[in-house]
């Protein structure tokens, strides 16, 4: 069962606080937990399945943002939407730790300096390299 519920004082204030760690002029006007005990089952298995193969948790906090969120809230992140021809890196749903990058990608308000949506999820990543950045 989907629902959405307020958040709680602390996770309002955790959720701004990593906001801010990269949009530090963003304001929050609502934070929300989306709890959906189907969907959250299913990637707790998945995501603990992974940890068992690498041997360490792999579970990170990431941004996303895309034209799609209040699909993404109801029925989870679909890869089937994904293509190679818009998905520069391969198919896939993309986070990113940098709240910038994942707004930018809310494409409806890409132009506007106005209210964006974005989702904070917990993410369970596979193999993991870190690269040094395009300079």
């Amino acid at each position: 069962m989907q629902s959405l519920e307020p958040a709680a004082a602390a996770e309002i204030q955790a959720v701004t606080d990593l906001l801010h760690e990269t949009m530090p002029d963003a304001t929050v006007l609502c934070v929300q937990r989306n709890r959906h005990d189907l969907l959250y089952r299913q990637y707790a298995a998945k995501r603990d399945a992974t940890d068992a193969e690498a041997g360490f948790k792999h579970e990170r906090w990431l941004w996303n943002g895309n034209d799609s969120i209040e699909q993404n809230l109801s029925k989870g992140f679909d890869v089937r939407y994904a293509s190679q021809e818009f998905n520069k890196y391969g198919v896939g749903v993309y986070f990113a730790a940098d709240a910038r990058l994942s707004a930018y990608f809310e494409r409806s308000t890409r132009d506007e300096h106005g209210e964006k949506k974005l989702i904070l999820a917990r993410v369970a990543l596979g193999n993991m390299e870190e690269r040094p950045p395009v300079q």
